[in-house]
């Protein structure tokens, strides 16, 4: 918690921080991490100086080694092992069909589950994958390049899993992980490698404002291969994707648009029956229109999804119940809802929630979505439960 008695000097502290770290993460958070607070409190108090002006100094000296612990703090690094399952599965498939080595970039791996998951899966269908993986956290990289991790964080799931003594990356998959930091913003967030076969950033665009999230994501497709996919989470389908990106399925599956793809007409947004999986190819492509003009997401709707993307459930839970207390037609809001129960384990009522989101789906228009998209999606989350 913070030690401050007046609003307006939480405002001046949260206005130092922003200038001193929007440029860095590319985003705004307010508040900020609570743990961000109490280092910054922390070491003021030791340099006895007060809090914005510690702040300053940072800004004014990006050398100073204290700055990777503001930028540690500042960070959400909430994440998991083998994260949207579903996804995972496509992304197997879809390297298993290439019959060839791939170059996947895991921007925003925050402690590294994530990226040893894509090696694990790579692994799982024999293909040899190079996979670079990045975070603006120093802090985060040295945790995922040290690869071990207690049982409470580790999965069953991992190879050679040990329930007493958690898990450690074996040198095999090690070989193909490479860690670096580096800022989404920065000139360089690929450090100079790339063109990527696959790009996987996954939570991240929850916590950028909507243009600047949509801009991320058309610099994100520009290391990709003219094949290659972006592939972000299913929440973030809040972001309408640039004209260079075209949605597909599993949720949050993102291909690059080929020009012969480009004058294909986009479907219209009213979703029309169900259409059959029989011999429906993996990740059948279906095109979205970019509206970079846009109004954004209600902001209960993004709220929503920032909680459910840090972990926060019952937060998502509340915002979403809100929200569709006012809009009980918005498919978006359904299907978070469903993304929020399941993850608590709540199966039944998460499949409740799904049904309605592709109901709502079909019957209503859906701002900024595929409608056909979402409501597919939402049908193949409710078939899993």
């Amino acid at each position: 918690m913070r030690a401050f008695g007046v609003a307006s000097e939480v405002g001046v502290v949260d206005a130092a921080l922003d200038r001193l770290l929007a440029p860095i993460l590319g985003y705004v958070l307010r508040p900020w991490p609570a743990r961000l607070y109490a280092l910054v409190r922390e070491q003021a108090e030791r340099a006895r100086m007060d809090e914005p002006a510690w702040i300053r100094t940072l800004a004014t000296t990006p050398s100073d080694p204290r700055l990777a612990s503001v930028l540690d703090a500042a960070t959400v690094p909430h994440t998991q092992f083998f994260r949207h399952a579903e996804q995972l599965h496509a992304l197997g498939e879809w390297m298993r069909q290439r019959a060839r080595p791939v170059r996947i970039w895991c921007a925003g791996c925050a402690t590294g589950e994530e990226a040893w998951s894509l090696a694990i899966c790579a692994e799982r269908v024999g293909v040899d994958a190079r996979i670079l993986a990045t975070d603006v956290s120093a802090a985060a990289i040295a945790t995922a390049r040290a690869g071990a991790y207690p049982a409470r964080r580790a999965s069953p799931e991992l190879p050679s899993f040990d329930a007493s003594r958690g898990w450690v990356a074996p040198d095999r998959l090690r070989r193909g992980v490479r860690f670096e930091v580096a800022s989404l913003v920065s000139e360089d967030p690929a450090v100079g490698q790339g063109p990527f076969d696959a790009v996987c950033c996954r939570n991240v665009l929850i916590y950028f404002t909507h243009p600047a999230a949509t801009a991320l994501l058309a610099k994100l497709a520009r290391h990709v291969t003219s094949d290659g996919v972006v592939i972000v989470a299913p929440v973030e389908v809040l972001v309408p994707p640039p004209a260079v990106l075209e949605s597909a399925l599993p949720l949050g599956w993102l291909r690059r648009v080929t020009p012969a793809r480009r004058s294909i007409a986009p479907r219209p947004s009213r979703a029309p029956a169900r259409p059959s999986l029989h011999r429906q190819p993996l990740a059948r492509a279906i095109r979205t229109s970019a509206r970079p003009s846009s109004p954004p997401p209600p902001p209960g709707l993004e709220r929503a999804a920032r909680f459910l993307g840090s972990g926060e459930l019952h937060s998502a839970e509340d915002a979403l119940r809100e929200l569709l207390d006012t809009s009980p037609h918005d498919a978006r809001a359904w299907f978070l809802l469903g993304e929020t129960l399941g993850a608590r384990g709540e199966k039944t009522q998460a499949k409740h929630a799904y049904a309605r989101a592709a109901r709502a789906a079909e019957s209503h228009l859906v701002p900024d979505v595929d409608a056909t998209t979402l409501a597919e999606a939402a049908r193949r989350r409710a078939d899993s439960l």
